[in-house]
């Protein structure tokens, strides 16, 4: 049979890669199509587009989650590419992962899918299905897999082309007669080698954005971010009372359900090795919610990755078991760490264990996070403003926290972003609605919690003096949207003494200069002590000369002169990802701490 997979904004989407790997095994046909790529809109409570244009800046302070962010819009256009690519394969089974944010467009998008394939069978899965499944039927699907999908999904796929009764198949919810039936849960799989490595190819995954059709086979796609995106895990370590994740254990009641599972880690290395042979990515996302094993299977397998793999990787991993064995977290830089992500959701010790049910130790978490910096690592610390039980105490105990993390380094080789998010209750019978029931009728300003989040971002630039004398700025309280244009003179500030310091350093001496464009034209005058050997643009049709430099792609320059200092060049919204193409590039040559990137 012919089954399809929609996304909707999230072209790397695991969930559809690992069921259609699983239904290949048996001889069926699968296809991934994915609406749009990620995209962000704006903060709901700003009025003007000066306010909106300063704001969306944050997404590249690491402010990524900051207010109350919109995708944008499935154009018409994308609507109709989608049909006809439905109306050209004609799918046996449609497949729809979802979360409940994403229901605004399924009044559009079932009725398309109906149309377009009249004879096909319409499924939906997800998180959000998993708690209250009549909230998807209600739009027209013709069933929901609650739970872990592969099992359920190939029984309903069977039975569907064996023409025999789909309804008694376990996971999968139906109505009848305007009654929801929810059918027995299949344990869940413990071994999760038994489920094969989501390894697609290219023709089976298609993009539709931008008003065009792509194949992730097209030289031109937009979706080239170069990651690989996997997960050894399945689950997590903590009982976190916010979570979503832990209500699963609920919803399978009796029938065996884990609280995380693991692959082997010999598995995990033959998913990477098939991942090294299409020779298309440049660094490796492992996005498990805690990438933790016993120290031994670790070291094994970074020490494998070190040798082998040798792409720059992001990671969740244990702040405690990488203070406990600090040569662990020493091998596991030299691996090829790029980024490093650990929640602490706030810096009130008492707070998060009585609230949030987390067992922070800030010593520790600071100990980490500073000996990466020293590295030259990112680090996301992931937080939670706007909850409705901290008092003035809890978050002020979080900024003290949060004053303590190194401060901004101007030459991004060290760089530390808050990645904070507004509390919310999702779906699911969650740990805090129990202990806290009065939250179901809390509200927190919009307002408020964009001030409390930009606050974050100046513990990264200021002193405790005057970040204190800004916390209790009157003026700001009334004004918060006006702190990134404080944030942002301050940072500009910073940079400009940090240039002229490092512009000092390299007088003479040959550079690279990522990014020819406006702010090259606007800035080289500042460049006029060293020799610029070349600008670095890694786009098609770029042109051959600029002001009689010669354009190269960095693949070309970092191999030819590594050791040149890179000097990138780019505007203020942009300059972080071209940091991230620099590093890409750099560490298929040499090692990041001996890369020298400063922006201008």
């Amino acid at each position: 049979m012919k089954i399809l997979f929609t996304t909707l904004f999230d072209p790397d989407d695991l969930g559809s890669r690992c069921l259609a790997a699983y239904l290949k095994q048996f001889g069926h046909e699968v296809r991934i199509v994915s609406l749009k790529t990620y995209s962000w809109n704006t903060y709901s409570f700003f009025h003007t587009l000066e306010e909106v244009d300063k704001c969306r800046m944050l997404w590249d302070t690491g402010l990524c989650d900051t207010g109350y962010l919109k995708n944008d819009d499935i154009f018409e256009d994308e609507y109709i590419l989608y049909s006809e690519e439905l109306k050209t394969w004609q799918p046996d089974v449609i497949g729809i992962g979802t979360r409940t944010k994403k229901l605004e467009y399924f009044p559009e998008l079932i009725p398309l899918m109906r149309e377009s394939c009249p004879n096909a069978f319409i499924v939906a899965g997800g998180m959000g299905p998993t708690f209250d499944p009549e909230l998807v039927l209600d739009y027209g699907v013709d069933a929901v897999i609650r739970g872990e999908g592969e099992y359920a999904l190939r029984d309903l796929v069977t039975a569907l082309e064996k023409g025999e009764n789909w309804h008694t198949v376990k996971n999968v919810s139906y109505k009848d007669n305007n009654k929801v039936i929810k059918n027995a849960l299949h344990p869940q799989e413990k071994n999760l080698n038994a489920f094969p490595i989501p390894v697609l190819e290219d023709d089976e995954r298609i993009l539709i954005t931008g008003n065009k059709r792509y194949t992730f086979a097209d030289p031109d796609i937009p979706w080239k971010n170069g990651a690989y995106v996997t997960l050894g895990s399945r689950g997590c370590i903590l009982d976190c009372s916010y979570c979503g994740g832990r209500s699963i254990l609920k919803v399978y009641e009796n029938v065996p359900c884990y609280k995380v599972r693991q692959r082997k880690l010999k598995n995990l290395q033959e998913e990477l090795k098939q991942v090294l042979a299409k020779g298309k990515y440049n660094f490796i996302d492992l996005h498990d919610e805690f990438f933790v094993y016993p120290v031994e299977e670790m070291t094994e397998f970074f020490t494998w990755y070190k040798n082998e793999v040798r792409l720059p990787f992001y990671d969740n991993l244990s702040a405690s078991q990488l203070n406990s064995h600090p040569e662990l977290l020493d091998l596991i830089f030299e691996a090829g760490l790029y980024e490093f992500g650990v929640g602490v959701q706030s810096g009130d010790e008492e707070f998060c264990r009585r609230v949030y049910n987390r067992n922070n130790d800030n010593k520790v978490i600071l100990n980490v996070i500073t000996k990466f910096w020293e590295k030259g690592l990112s680090t996301f610390i992931y937080m939670i403003m706007g909850n409705p039980l901290e008092t003035e105490e809890n978050i002020k105990n979080t900024f003290n926290f949060c004053l303590q993390l190194p401060k901004i380094a101007p030459s991004l080789k060290r760089k530390i972003f808050f990645k904070t998010t507004i509390f919310y209750l999702p779906p699911g019978d969650i740990l805090i609605k129990e202990r806290f029931p009065e939250l179901m009728h809390l509200t927190f300003s919009q307002k408020e919690f964009y001030r409390l989040a930009m606050l974050l971002e100046c513990c990264l630039l200021l002193e405790e003096k005057e970040f204190w004398d800004l916390y209790h700025n009157e003026f700001y309280k009334e004004n918060p949207h006006l702190l990134a244009e404080f944030y942002y003179k301050r940072l500009n500030e910073v940079h400009e003494k940090y240039l002229a310091s490092e512009l000092t350093k390299i007088k003479g001496k040959k550079v690279w200069v990522f990014g020819g464009g406006a702010a090259f034209q606007n800035k080289k005058h500042l460049l006029k002590n060293v020799q610029i050997e070349g600008i670095l643009m890694d786009f098609e049709n770029a042109p051959a000369m600029i002001d009689t430099i010669p354009v190269l792609h960095p693949e070309q320059a970092f191999s030819e002169h590594p050791e040149y200092p890179v000097i990138i060049m780019g505007k203020r919204e942009n300059v972080n990802n071209m940091y991230k193409k620099v590093l890409q590039y750099i560490y298929i040559y040499i090692r990041l701490d001996n890369a020298a990137a400063a922006t201008l």
